[in-house]
């Protein structure tokens, strides 16, 4: 038989008037955040439900509603959103186990909200069953009332703190979304950024390339141009085919470098057609055509009040493997330089020898020589001493052309004792094992018959 709430306590506490105030040992445990909390109050005895909110009262709790009519839990709950539910187990229609299962299924999984359950039946099974339900804590009716204020206030406590970390956790998991934005942002930007560097990078190159093509083509048309001039100034002396033999042979020659220049522009824009183009190449031959193409630059040197000797010494070397074309035009660049650092005038020489199982070429000059930054950095892209009249491309190039070949480009200088460059250059395997022959050991002899 259910037992009227008033009644319970009555017996639990005898003496105990309804009205009077907590003792003072619970008085002043209770924070303001607790008294604060929101309280939903269910049970069918009006008498306990008055008793109940007198007891909360005396606590220091004024946030409360309470009902009478369990089918009104729900609605309650959603307009009120409690922090702490208070419900007796026995009521009609709608008793303490529906009433749980209602109330959990509007809050989330996640979601601590303590809900008490009032009751006279102890049994374990009840506990058990109100436990599957989904309750929290049990007050088993009669009970005391301070036992009652501080399982609502640890409850409360419990239920602050639980949401103090959800709070926390909402911050954090915020604070990992702007991150993540921003990461996404600053991705999008680098990639953007990245393709940028790309496009400028591909556009240096372009340039750098048709900077290249110009100042090669600009030697080949200089050769042509100057050999040109030759044979029309011969032509009106009577100049004899014999003579003019030499001089188109010449410009045949530029202008088959020139054609090698546009083959090499070519390669880069189909890189798959792209093939090496590589014979035996005799650099004695190479140097001897080289400071014939070069006589035109040498007349125009001469004309301007300088003069610049230019001789050959070839050295007893086998013939390389490479592109004529590219190499002829390597050495024309450095002869070019060669005169744009005399001055003064001065005397080139190109030598060729074999030193160190390599072949050597090498460009000499007696004019004003590098400093060492100037050494260190001349073999860069658009690096140049000449002011407007350099595109800092011609020893670019020449570096590139002896990468191509595999060879290197060693440089010896000083502030006025003049430039060597010697490009060397890999030897061919059967002239490697021509200057290390096999050699045969001697046979062995039977030492019986000694």
């Amino acid at each position: 038989m259910k037992h009227s709430f008033l009644m319970e306590i009555n017996c639990a506490t005898p003496g105990l008037d309804p009205d009077s105030a907590p003792p003072s040992v619970f008085a002043d445990a209770a924070p303001d955040g607790v008294r604060a909390c929101r309280i939903l109050i269910i049970d069918d005895e009006e008498t306990n439900v008055r008793l109940l909110e007198r007891l909360l009262v005396q606590g220091g709790y004024h946030n409360f509603v309470s009902t009478t009519d369990s089918s009104e839990a729900t609605a309650l709950f959603d307009d009120f959103q409690p922090d702490i539910v208070l419900t007796d187990w026995l009521m009609p229609v709608v008793d303490g186990y529906a009433v749980i299962g209602q109330l959990r299924a509007l809050v989330a999984t996640n979601e601590y909200l303590p809900i008490v359950v009032l009751t006279a039946d102890c049994t374990a099974q009840t506990r058990q069953r109100a436990l599957a339900a989904g309750a929290t804590d049990f007050l088993t009716k009669p009970f005391e009332q301070i036992e009652v204020l501080l399982r609502i206030q640890n409850l409360l406590t419990a239920r602050l703190s639980h949401l103090v970390v959800q709070a926390q956790n909402t911050r954090l998991e915020e604070s990992v979304r702007q991150r993540t934005m921003e990461l996404e942002r600053a991705l999008v930007e680098l990639q953007r950024t990245q393709k940028q560097v790309i496009r400028n990078e591909r556009l240096a190159a372009l340039g750098a390339m048709a900077g290249g093509v110009a100042h090669d083509f600009n030697n080949a048309l200089s050769i042509i141009t100057g050999f040109g001039e030759l044979l029309r100034r011969d032509a009106e002396r009577g100049l004899a085919k014999e003579n003019a033999t030499p001089s188109i042979d010449c410009i045949l020659s530029a202008a088959e470098d020139a054609s090698r220049i546009v083959q090499r522009l070519r390669a880069f824009h189909r890189p798959e057609e792209a093939e090496e183009y590589r014979i035996p190449v005799n650099l004695n031959t190479l140097i001897e055509q080289a400071a014939s193409l070069s006589q035109p630059r040498l007349a125009e040197v001469s004309a301007g009040g300088r003069t610049i000797t230019m001789t050959t010494e070839p050295g007893e070397i086998p013939c390389i493997t490479g592109d004529p074309a590219e190499l002829r035009e390597a050495l024309i660049n450095l002869i070019f330089n060669a005169m744009d650092a005399l001055p003064e005038g001065g005397a080139i020489t190109l030598s060729t020898g074999v030193e160190d199982e390599v072949v050597v070429l090498k460009i000499i000059d007696n004019g004003s020589g590098m400093t060492e930054e100037v050494q260190q950095r001349c073999l860069e892209p658009f690096f140049t001493t000449k002011g407007d009249r350099g595109t800092g491309l011609g020893l670019a190039m020449v570096f590139g052309i002896l990468q191509r070949h595999g060879g290197d480009i060693e440089i010896q200088t000083a502030p006025g004792q003049g430039t060597t460059f010697a490009l060397r250059l890999p030897m061919p395997i059967p002239a490697l094992s021509a200057l290390h022959p096999k050699t045969s050991l001697p046979a062995k002899t039977d030492p019986r018959l000694e």
